[in-house]
């Protein structure tokens, strides 16, 4: 869930589960091929994690890839 916590930032939180890892990417075009990578190698902490987007650009989509660490 993104929202915006004041004119340049946005606030993106999840619920996650520890023993995961967390991967955010973004892209500016939902169906683009491409996503850019935003935060990587989040450890999971059992409770809503909260991340902020610091870029003020326009509209952004955002995707959070789960991964269980080897």
């Amino acid at each position: 869930i993104a929202r915006f916590i004041n004119l340049t930032n946005r606030l993106l939180s999840f619920p996650a589960s520890t023993s995961r890892m967390y991967n955010i990417y973004f892209s500016t075009n939902l169906l683009s091929p491409t996503w850019a990578n935003l935060f990587t190698n989040l450890l999971g902490t059992n409770t809503t994690m909260s991340v902020i987007d610091t870029n003020k650009t326009g509209q952004r989509f955002y995707r959070i890839e789960v991964e269980v660490p080897r």
